[in-house]
């Protein structure tokens, strides 16, 4: 199954992105290119962010369901729980912001990052 997350970051979220980055690459005046910087440096983090935050819920949701056994009370509770202070929703993502949310569902972040692509890992 592909995740939502994904397919939304390939997806709106990077067409979002490309538009600040064509934008920029047109910027006539050196100090029209340095705003379109400032601009393009805060979406995407914000679209990351978002990525971060639909992607744990994603997490959270497969734990849930596989956790409860079709017990809708049950995973209602759990998902409430998991997503009770998650730090997305509030602060940016950061190492330590996505450290701390994937936590809450049992992985260990940046270990099991690593394993994936050996060259991440917090800066």
């Amino acid at each position: 199954m592909a995740s939502d997350a994904l397919t939304e970051w390939n997806g709106s979220r990077r067409r979002r992105i490309k538009l600040i980055w064509e934008f920029r690459d047109k910027a006539p005046l050196p100090w029209q290119e340095r705003q379109a910087d400032m601009l393009l440096i805060t979406r995407m983090a914000a679209e990351f962010q978002g990525f971060a935050r639909d992607l744990h819920g994603e997490a959270a949701e497969f734990l849930t369901l596989g956790a409860t056994s079709g017990n809708q009370a049950l995973a209602s509770v759990l998902r409430v729980g998991i997503a009770a202070g998650r730090t997305l929703n509030s602060r940016n993502a950061t190492s330590g912001t996505l450290a701390t949310d994937f936590s809450r569902i049992g992985m260990i972040f940046w270990p099991a990052i690593k394993t994936q692509d050996p060259v991440s890992g917090p800066v």
